[in-house]
């Protein structure tokens, strides 16, 4: 679908290399230290990436929510919990949740019609603020929303479903929340294991720190959640019928690297409590405004050649690469977008260093988790979109490199004397070709 953001923002994330691991990271109260598991440094295994995240993404959420199949008594797969949900209610059959290959939020029930209650939050969704009547027709019934759903964070947004007849409304999700997004809500973490309908965002499903944290402090019902917001900061939140104790942090280098500085307090955000990072984390660079202009494509072949004797030449080609230089503007300190931090100084002494050249980096447009699909790689098999992929201009990852022709000299021009924002460029290198 065409991204509805006038405004799209733009993110560029760094891997975060956490490897060995098996180090203590914080804990609430009396409950289990929060640790990282230990990973396999062994090279000849380096292709699984275990303990190099793949962006903040990866660490703070994984990308998805608990799977059912892992907690049979969790509910936070936004799909697992609108069924068990309908069940409860007394209505038959199953009731089913997602994205359509339209990138369109739909609500289907097997046997029952229903309608979903008027509320601002339905405009989330796609859905109509002034609530969806009976589909009406024959078993299934489908409500395909009309309009896009929102791009970003996910504040407590819910919906009710009203099955007909006796059943009892319900809203879906359960627990109060916090989340990267609707594709966080509905994809379904499988873990670390191989098994069946796993794909290359759950690699790490069990080693999220939203995974840990709810491990050690709420390993039932898994209510607590982790995400990144609009200006790059890590935000935990919970439901506030949940009681937890604050955070103390044992390892202050991670603390740091995630944009604690460890006196934040938890703040209700109406039913629910949250913890916010004060500065945005290392791993990103997360900008308000659009890019300057659209990525100018830089080709450059790598040859030898020589002149001969005769007058003529010879020479061999070794390769042929496209590079893209992205221009942007960076938030100052002045900038009205982002308070008093000053972003451009987080682009240079953060965020850099944990992107050298030659390394892996992401480009988000609109702030869609997903994997990019060309439209050329689309198939019958392998859709437009879904929870792992988006054929619009969103995640552009494990296909971008830092270039590394890009410059390692970055010099911060402000564009006034107030420096509320400074220019700054990236040469990003493709990576499809292997």
């Amino acid at each position: 679908m065409p991204n509805t953001n006038t405004v799209p923002v733009v993110w560029f994330t760094s891997n975060a290399d956490f490897r060995p691991g098996g180090g203590q990271v914080f804990q609430r109260g009396a409950d289990p230290i929060v640790s990282l598991p230990t990973f396999d440094t062994d090279a000849a295994n380096e292709a699984s990436d275990s303990g190099v995240y793949e962006d903040i993404i990866s660490l703070t959420s994984g990308r998805g929510s608990v799977a059912v199949s892992i907690f049979e008594v969790n509910r936070r797969n936004l799909a697992a919990d609108a069924n068990a949900q309908w069940g409860a209610s007394g209505a038959g059959g199953t009731l089913t949740v997602g994205l359509d290959s339209d990138d369109k939020f739909y609500i289907e029930s097997s046997t029952v019609d229903f309608t979903v209650a008027a509320s601002a939050d339905n405009a989330f969704y796609g859905l109509d603020v002034a609530g969806e009547v009976l589909v009406g027709g024959g078993a299934p019934f489908r409500r395909t929303a009309t309009d896009d759903w929102v791009r970003g964070p996910f504040l407590n947004y819910r919906l009710t479903i009203d099955p007909t007849g006796a059943p009892a409304a319900f809203k879906i999700p359960t627990y109060d929340y916090h989340a990267q997004g609707l594709v966080t809500l509905l994809r379904e973490s499988k873990g670390t294991t191989v098994v069946a309908g796993m794909d290359d965002d759950d690699r790490h499903g069990v080693e999220s720190l939203q995974y840990l944290d709810n491990a050690s402090s709420d390993a039932t019902l898994n209510r607590i959640r982790w995400h990144v917001d609009a200006l790059g900061r890590v935000v935990v939140s919970w439901t506030s019928a949940l009681a937890l104790s604050d955070i103390t942090w044992i390892d202050t280098d991670i603390r740091d690297a995630l944009g604690f500085i460890g006196d934040e307090v938890q703040v209700l955000v109406g039913t629910v409590e949250t913890l916010t990072a004060t500065k945005p984390a290392d791993y990103g660079i997360f900008l308000s405004r659009p890019w300057i202009r659209n990525p100018r494509r830089v080709a450059e072949d790598f040859s030898h050649s020589t002149r001969l004797m005769n007058g003529g030449a010879a020479g061999n080609a070794l390769d042929a690469e496209v590079d893209f230089i992205v221009d942007f503007w960076l938030d100052g300190y002045q900038s009205p977008a982002t308070g008093i931090y000053d972003y451009a100084q987080h682009w240079a002494h953060n965020f850099l260093p944990t992107a050298p050249r030659g390394q892996p980096l992401t480009l988000y447009v609109g702030m869609d988790p997903r994997r990019k699909l060309e439209k050329t790689e689309i198939t019958s098999t392998l859709i437009p979109y879904s929870e792992l992929y988006s054929s619009d201009n969103c995640g552009y990852r494990r296909r971008m490199l830092r270039s590394p022709a890009d410059s390692g000299r970055k010099v911060i021009e402000y564009q006034d004397s107030l420096e509320a924002y400074a220019r700054a460029s990236l040469q990003l290198s493709g990576r499809d070709r292997g």
